[in-house]
């Protein structure tokens, strides 16, 4: 204790919660005092006398006390009483990389341990052991530390590319990556393409972009992933030609989407000669917010889903759209008109002469997405989104 001179005597007093009040006595007193209003009168203390060279030594020591201990079911409470082990921490870590959340992993320790006071802390010391861990792990800054991840993959790992833009002041505010085996997989299965940026899993906000496709199994392949700052086009332009140029330009044959408008402007700029589709999922979950009140009406959303889904040549979709449009007059409906414009898009009678396995929606991606995001949560950085995408991609 800085301050505390060989004339100066420390008394340590012990209190039920469990807290240390120090009382220094002497000319110039400094350092803490803690008075024990919850039990007034109890004696006892510990002292000790403090030389020049800063060693203590223990002087007095008074056990008894004037009230009753804390129980052992409660001791666990106590400060002085808890502390999360490093084989804790580290069962808790990989717990939740596996994708168990935190409060889960923790009822499983009181289960295996008997019960909460065996565990020997509390859900707060480990939300705290969890993130002091996080921050001592940190080397620098959350961007930088992951470009300097990708600098060593791709030292060490020929035909592995990374590509990443910043802004006027140096900020990181996109970037992509893929591995050898997404470029192999991408060559033999790449004629179809699926992207969706639904999901924001990190505390940057930005947004996911993986780019998912099928195999011969009709199981997903991954082909690559990418992070934006904003969803303007400028944004999906740069990250549209980083995946292309990472690909040694090979175009897919169809790419998956959602309605996002800037998303299908920066398609048809960079992959001009692919098949841009939208998701039939998403269409029908637009719906729901535009016209809702047809959604009600009887019997409509058999042949909405059927122009969705079940149209096969362009006679049949002309058919129903015209029997829907008159039975439930809605042909001045903004939202069911911008829908029949950009019918080529979702309508299965015009893209069967472009490869797209049978896919109606994106799917693929929002599944990739979720297994990512159910391990991570929004306070996770992108050191962390990107060793759950490891893990999700080996499996």
């Amino acid at each position: 204790m800085e301050g505390v001179n060989s004339q100066q005597e420390v008394v340590a007093t012990e209190e039920l919660d469990g807290a240390v009040g120090l009382a220094i006595s002497g000319d110039d007193p400094v350092g803490l005092a803690i008075s024990g209003d919850r039990n007034p009168g109890c004696r006892a203390s510990v002292q000790f006398d403090v030389d020049g060279n800063g060693m203590w030594t223990v002087t007095k020591h008074q056990k008894l006390h004037n009230h009753e201990f804390v129980p052992t079911t409660k001791s666990y409470l106590l400060r002085s009483h808890r502390s999360v082990s490093r084989n804790h921490l580290s069962y808790l870590k990989d717990l939740k990389k596996s994708g168990v959340c935190v409060a889960d992993g923790l009822r499983f320790l009181k289960t295996q341990s008997g019960g909460s006071p065996l565990v020997g802390f509390t859900s707060r010391d480990a939300y705290n052991s969890l993130c002091t861990d996080v921050l001592n792990n940190l080397d620098g800054t959350d961007s930088n530390t992951l470009i300097e991840i990708f600098k060593q993959r791709q030292s060490s790992e020929k035909d592995f590319y990374f590509d990443f833009e910043v802004d006027d002041e140096s900020r990181l505010c996109s970037f992509f990556w893929r591995d050898g085996k997404m470029m192999r997989d991408y060559e033999l299965f790449g004629d179809l393409l699926v992207h969706d940026t639904t999901y924001r899993t990190n505390k940057y906000d930005m947004i996911c972009g993986p780019f998912v496709g099928m195999n011969h199994h009709c199981m997903n392949v991954m082909f690559g992933c990418g992070f934006l700052l904003n969803e303007r086009i400028e944004s999906f332009i740069w990250l549209f030609r980083s995946f292309l140029r990472s690909m040694n330009g090979k175009s897919p044959q169809s790419i998956m989407t959602d309605q996002c408008a800037a998303m299908a402007a920066a398609i048809s700029q960079v992959f001009p000669t692919s098949r841009h589709r939208l998701c039939i999922w998403h269409i029908g979950e637009n719906s729901k917010k535009h016209i809702k009140g047809l959604r009600n009406q009887k019997d409509f959303l058999d042949i909405f889903n059927c122009l969705l889904k079940h149209t096969d040549t362009e006679v049949e979709i002309e058919l129903y759209w015209t029997r829907m449009v008159t039975t439930y007059k809605c042909h001045n409906n903004s939202w069911i008109e911008k829908l029949y414009q950009c019918r080529d898009k979702w309508c299965p009678a015009f893209n069967k002469d472009y490869f797209s396995g049978g896919i109606l929606s994106s799917q693929r991606s929002e599944t990739t997405n979720h297994s990512i995001s159910r391990r991570l949560s929004k306070t996770a950085g992108l050191c962390d989104f990107y060793s759950s995408f490891v893990g999700v991609v080996s499996e």
